[in-house]
């Protein structure tokens, strides 16, 4: 079972032992912020008592015009849960003003270092992959499937 100072400790080695990694930031008691660059982080809410982790990363808004579509391709990505491992995108509201956003759960009760980098590194690039098609408005394009299983080389799914 993992507490506070265990997961605190894990954000504090995940910077220095990975390269593409340029800050961790703890941006309140159980959250955190793992900069990539100055406009491409990843946010971490630690949930004690479920024994989770909680990866969030801010997607954008897609162009007015492809909207409708591109909430389709989501809704059609998050039932690929099983290809997933249970990466969702959604909506942080219901104006037209909210953005997209992934979100994922990870099981905090036995994480290591080793896990985090995995699952960390991952959930970005899928962030990235999916900011430039929002941004792009080139949801036409995509195939969920395939975006769902392609997963780097000794990556774990997220």
């Amino acid at each position: 079972m993992a507490n506070l100072d265990q997961i605190q400790q894990l954000f504090e080695e995940i910077g220095p032992a990975t390269n593409e990694i340029e800050g961790v930031f703890r941006v309140d008691e159980f959250e955190w912020s793992v900069f990539f660059s100055e406009d491409c982080y990843v946010d971490f809410e630690f949930d004690e008592a479920q024994q989770k982790l909680v990866l969030f990363a801010d997607l954008g808004l897609p162009p007015a015009e492809c909207r409708a579509k591109t909430f389709e391709v989501m809704l059609a990505y998050n039932a690929l849960r099983k290809e997933t491992g249970g990466l969702v995108i959604s909506l942080t509201g219901s104006t037209d003003e909210d953005e997209l956003v992934q979100s994922f759960e990870l099981n905090a009760s036995e994480l290591n270092l080793t896990t985090l980098q995995n699952v960390v590194l991952n959930f970005n690039q899928k962030a990235e992959f999916w900011r430039d098609v929002i941004r792009q408005g080139i949801v036409d394009d995509v195939d969920t499937s395939e975006v769902a299983t392609s997963m780097p080389t000794g990556a774990i799914k997220v």
